[in-house]
């Protein structure tokens, strides 16, 4: 099939990937392993098919579009395997970095996740989610400084609204922690401003209110907070939490036309 017809190949890969899940959802661990180790199989060697335009593309999107359905299935050993590859075949890919960084986080070690994510702002400095993640992973390591310059730059209006939702909670616990209550107090009023209705911030500028010894004015702001527990799983915070978007709008469009030419190639071959 590679010699003849190379397109066909992605047809292939991408029914092992769908097969992952159906396996997955039947509790066939080792026939769902099966599937997507050959989808990775086939992404890994499509680069040195000849006749084989944008393989790389192909196959930087399949990897990430595996590894999230790793990382979400709990095999983050496997995914982290799969983006150092996706990395190694599209270096400086700014979604590989990013899950490789999130991957250390999630796991406990916010030393690696501040090198990985290093590279990524190096690479790609204008990258909004990953500034803010290597600022939170600076603060938990020591590096306050660093990690408050970072904080600071996401401030702009020119962030998205979750990223500079987290950016002003952290810019103002990180304030509160170094004892800086009325520079906190003066952000978080800021952000409060900004972006009202946010739980989060209403708590946190409070709280810079009560260690500036008036607990009254911060029992007051506690009063007029307005619960709203139904924003709870779109909220910044837990969107912060959540894995990120590594398989994003390109990587689906990619693999919807990959499915396409790789179907149609697929039926000229079979017989």
């Amino acid at each position: 099939m590679a010699k003849s017809r190379p397109l066909s190949l992605m047809a292939v890969a991408l029914l092992h990937r769908d097969m992952h899940s159906w396996y997955l959802a039947r509790r066939e661990t080792l026939l769902a392993q099966h599937s997507w180790r050959m989808a990775a199989m086939i992404a890994r060697v499509a680069p040195s098919i000849d006749g084989w335009d944008r393989s790389v593309d192909f196959s930087e999107c399949l990897l990430l579009d595996l590894a999230s359905r790793l990382v979400r299935s709990g095999e983050r050993h496997s995914a982290r395997q799969l983006l150092e590859t996706t990395n190694d075949i599209a270096p400086g890919s700014a979604p590989a970095l990013l899950g490789l960084g999130a991957l250390s986080e999630r796991s406990g070690f916010p030393e690696e996740a501040v090198e990985e994510l290093k590279m990524l702002y190096k690479r790609h400095p204008e990258h909004y989610e990953g500034r803010l993640r290597l600022a939170v992973n600076r603060d938990r390591v020591g590096e306050q400084k660093a990690a408050e310059e970072l904080l600071r730059g996401l401030l702009e209006p020119s962030s998205p609204l979750w990223i500079r939702t987290v950016a002003y909670q952290e810019l103002g616990r990180l304030l509160i922690d170094e004892g800086r209550i009325e520079e906190a107090e003066r952000r978080l009023r800021e952000g409060v401003a900004r972006i009202p209705g946010n739980q989060r911030l209403q708590i946190l500028l409070a709280h810079a209110i009560d260690r500036a010894k008036r607990p009254r004015e911060a029992g007051s702001v506690v009063d007029h907070i307005e619960m709203q527990g139904s924003q709870l799983n779109t909220s910044p915070r837990y969107r912060y939490s959540a894995w990120p978007d590594l398989d994003g709008e390109r990587v689906r469009l990619t693999l919807e036309e990959s499915r396409s030419l790789g179907v149609e190639a697929l039926r000229e071959v079979l017989p």
